[in-house]
């Protein structure tokens, strides 16, 4: 063995030896009471983001896959088509998608 390895042998060994590090690793926040999740808290009033949204019955429905696909649609044609504003294009999306929504008829 060489000066190095004894070396480095010493250093693991001292180091095994010693007790484990206390690292406390609890969240300095709760679960959030809307969505479920641990996060940092919101504002006073403000509606969490990723909470499911409530229907006229009181059904929840979790819409957050769709906004997934959403985004992995947008993310796609920025590069496809090389799109320089994103920006740009996701305020037309909001307004077509609201145009939309308010016209929808079941």
């Amino acid at each position: 063995m060489n000066k190095e390895d004894i070396i480095a042998n010493k250093t693991l060994n001292e180091t095994m030896n010693q007790p484990a590090p206390n690292y406390d690793l609890k969240p300095t926040f709760g679960t959030c009471s809307q969505c479920g999740t641990f996060h940092p808290p919101l504002a006073e009033g403000v509606k969490c983001p990723i909470a499911p949204i409530k229907t006229v019955d009181n059904k929840e429905v979790n819409i957050n896959n769709f906004l997934s696909m959403l985004k992995n649609i947008i993310e796609s044609q920025v590069s496809i088509k090389k799109i320089k504003d994103p920006e740009k294009l996701i305020k037309k999306l909001i307004i077509e998608t609201t145009r939309f929504v308010e016209n929808y008829k079941e």
